[in-house]
């Protein structure tokens, strides 16, 4: 039984609570000395923790029963005072839904899509940054990446932001990079564009670089200004972009950095490396 074995609770990297599984009791105890407390709810078919605040965190347990994406991850959250904060999950065990309350009637969330086979999907841009839509059609080879992300308050949708990827064959990056990232406003019945994330790749490996290396990095102030100077930043040559990137990267056959170029290569940094 998976659920009956020493469990460790992931916070960030490198902060990790551990709590051992005595047999003979069907209880656990925490490691190195921490404060927290971990049950094991066999009906809920769920791992409660609590802290010494009394805040408990819920995490899905390894019953069959749950998609195997969902085994161990985060259920929810609730504090002394009422707040909570709750995931939803499809059936792939992919999380769908954040909401938070504030324990007095107010709501937020985070709703999240994904690409599904051969979907197309777009969204209006009617923003004076922006000189096209927001246009993206995803094949298989994307299927299962991020879509977009919806920050609602209570009822009410407030911001979006709108992922794109590269395929196969495209001139700046290879199948599964993030391509674009746009950041969106809901003008009563429309998405209207904000601002603009823009990234391109090495296709192959060669002398500076390597496939699906990241090369370019276009911040909105950057692309705005390059849409402003007449240019289309998703057609533009290599040549054009360096002049406006906020970042360009070279590698060695490591696929380490050996060069960066900031700020549209007003100044750039080289990088050496040890043998180890």
């Amino acid at each position: 039984n998976p659920n009956h074995a020493d469990i460790g609770v992931i916070k960030v990297i490198n902060d990790t609570l551990w709590f051992a599984y005595d047999e003979s009791t069907d209880t656990y105890s925490g490691k190195f000395s921490i404060r927290q407390t971990l049950e094991h709810d066999e009906t809920g078919k769920q791992f409660i923790v609590t802290n010494l605040k009394g805040q408990q965190t819920r995490f899905f347990d390894f019953d069959v029963s749950h998609p195997p994406g969902q085994r161990g991850r985060f259920k929810s959250w609730t504090d002394a005072d009422g707040k909570t904060a709750e995931a939803d999950y499809n059936e792939d065990g992919v999380m769908t839904r954040f909401e938070q309350s504030d324990g007095l009637g107010g709501t937020s969330s985070y709703e999240y899509a994904y690409y599904h086979p051969g979907e197309g999907s777009s969204s209006s841009s009617s923003s004076s940054s922006a000189s096209q839509s927001s246009e993206s059609t995803a094949s298989t080879e994307n299927v299962g990446k991020l879509k977009s992300v919806i920050y609602a308050v209570g009822s009410t949708d407030v911001r979006r932001l709108w992922f794109e990827y590269y395929e196969s064959g495209d001139a700046h990056g290879g199948s599964g990079d993030l391509m674009r990232l746009t950041l969106q406003a809901f003008a009563g019945t429309t998405w209207q564009d904000l601002q603009h994330t823009l990234l391109r790749y090495y296709t192959e490996d060669g002398a500076h670089g390597f496939a699906h290396g990241l090369k370019f990095q276009l911040k909105p102030e950057s692309y705005e200004r390059m849409v402003n100077d007449g240019l289309n930043p998703e057609t533009a040559t290599d040549a054009q972009m360096a002049g406006y990137a906020d970042k360009f990267f070279e590698y060695d056959s490591d696929k380490r950095v050996t060069r960066e170029d900031v700020q549209g290569g007003s100044q750039s940094f080289g990088y050496g490396y040890f043998e180890s």
